[in-house]
């Protein structure tokens, strides 16, 4: 069994990446069945890979298995439901997020499903509506991501708004290359939170 430590979405394909204390070596190339199941899904789903890659890490072997344009929606329902952990981001290299009409909007944390916002009550003005586009620059990520959301909840925390977003994969353009950049970050910073408990 493995952990997802890696994803990738292109036109062409899906790529997932998983790591394993132990793996046996496997013909590149070569296909093979997989089954995906998260933490809470009811039923794992059974999809047929192809091998690209394997090398070791630190913690194991980690192999990388290649599927099919038309298996991302199995993938990433079984994604989804072992969700939606959220993360905050690192001080030394944030995560922005800004509207057309605002400053940078400071991200109380995020997931692959939506995002939290503390705002200012300058930029609230700008903010009224149920609506929103959102702008996230990523650290270690080329280019910005332009991202569609509904306001769930408006809530004063004091001195600032928290705002409650959930991500629209209906309005937004290239939903799942952008949603997988987004899984990208979250199990990024789950490993650095992680690996920092462990030190503490």
């Amino acid at each position: 069994m493995g952990v997802l430590s890696n994803l990738n979405l292109s036109k062409e394909s899906v790529q997932i990446e998983v790591t394993c204390p132990s793996l046996p070596v496997l013909p590149i190339c070569s296909h093979l069945d997989t089954v995906i199941k998260g933490r809470v899904i009811d039923a794992a789903i059974r999809l047929r890979a192809k091998v690209i890659s394997q090398h070791r890490v630190a913690g194991g072997i980690a192999c990388a298995f290649e599927y099919e344009q038309k298996d991302w929606k199995s993938i990433d329902k079984a994604l989804s439901r072992r969700e939606h952990h959220r993360v905050r981001p690192s001080q030394s290299l944030p995560l922005v997020a800004h509207t057309a009409k605002t400053d940078r909007l400071e991200v109380a944390d995020i997931s692959a499903g939506g995002i939290a916002l503390l705002v200012s009550e300058t930029n609230q003005r700008h903010l009224m509506d149920w609506t929103v586009e959102l702008t996230l620059v990523f650290p270690n990520h080329e280019g910005d991501v332009t991202i569609q959301g509904d306001v769930r909840v408006r809530k004063y925390v004091g001195p600032k708004i928290l705002y409650g977003i959930e991500f629209d994969g209906g309005r937004t353009s290239e939903y799942p290359q952008k949603q997988a950049i987004i899984r990208q970050y979250v199990m990024q910073r789950q490993t650095e939170e992680l690996a920092g408990r462990v030190k503490s």
